[in-house]
């Protein structure tokens, strides 16, 4: 942009040099003649004006008598002198004339020029702009409107008793829901219930599923179905004293509107102090794609 500034300027300063220069008027004829020619001629002249000097003053006479007696001529050599003094003067020539606004109007069409680039440089970044929006706009609108199925809740049957015995046998189902705006195709419902000293470090998607083709509405919760697994007395007492973690962990793979494949994965942790499951901390069993 800078550039552009000066390079306008530079040019508004050669068209005022330009219209300097034009308006100087030429000098007169006699000025123009080379030193040479005048010395010469005032010379000759000299010399002819000693030999004729009678006859000059004798014609001056004559001439003098005749100007005053004839108006007439008097006026007419009087307009002739005035149109000579005038010529003679330094009148400008057309082709200065013509030449200088010749280079006014180069220099406007110059200047609309560089200004018709500067506007359409502009133009083109506020399309570029425009288009960068619409593009960014079009992105999200899938983000915006795709589904998006969460864990809610993990339901368990027949909790730890007290002072358990005897190996126990618990049920358990995942409750998931669909928060995103449209419907999502339920593809595959993968539940793994485990006791665990540390988190495993992913999930192996085995063959539980439920039927293909279920459609959970825009928030509308499902259920999957029914996993059971058996705690040993030892197991419990372990669990309960927090040397060993007891989790339901896995993965469901549903499709939204676009009919992308997107995954939820989840991993919850039972915890005795609130006598249920809670989303556990572990990242990398807890994502989504």
């Amino acid at each position: 942009m800078k550039t552009i500034i000066r390079l306008i300027i530079f040019m508004i300063l050669i068209l005022i040099a330009a219209s300097a220069a034009s308006l100087k008027t030429s000098p007169p004829l006699s000025q123009r003649q080379p030193r040479e020619l005048q010395s010469e001629t005032r010379n000759n002249s000299n010399v002819n004006s000693r030999n004729t000097k009678t006859i000059t003053d004798v014609l001056l006479t004559l001439d003098a008598n005749n100007i005053n007696s004839n108006p007439e001529y008097s006026s007419s050599n009087a307009g002739s002198k005035k149109n000579t003094d005038l010529n003679d003067g330094g009148k400008k020539d057309p082709m200065i004339t013509y030449t200088f606004w010749l280079m006014i109007f180069t220099g406007v069409l110059a200047i609309s020029t560089i200004g018709l680039w500067i506007v359409t440089i502009r133009d083109g970044k506020h399309t570029e702009k425009a288009a960068n929006a619409a593009k960014d706009s079009a992105d999200a609108l899938p983000i915006i409107e795709r589904a998006y199925v969460f864990v809610e809740e993990i339901m368990w049957q027949n909790l730890f008793v007290d002072e358990p015995i005897q190996p126990v046998t618990n049920y358990l189902s995942v409750r998931f829901i669909n928060h995103g705006n449209t419907p999502a195709i339920i593809r595959k419902v993968f539940v793994l219930p485990d006791k665990v000293i540390v988190y495993p470090t992913s999930v192996d998607i085995g063959d539980f599923k439920i039927p293909e083709g279920i459609v959970v509405s825009s928030r509308e919760d499902k259920k999957s179905g029914v996993i059971s697994i058996i705690t040993s007395a030892e197991e419990i007492k372990k669990i309960r004293e927090g040397t060993l973690k007891l989790i339901c962990y896995g993965c469901i793979i549903y499709e939204d509107i676009l009919r992308k494949e997107r995954r939820t994965y989840f991993c919850w942790e039972y915890n005795e102090s609130i006598g249920g499951f809670y989303i556990s901390g572990n990242k990398e069993l807890n994502y989504y794609t």
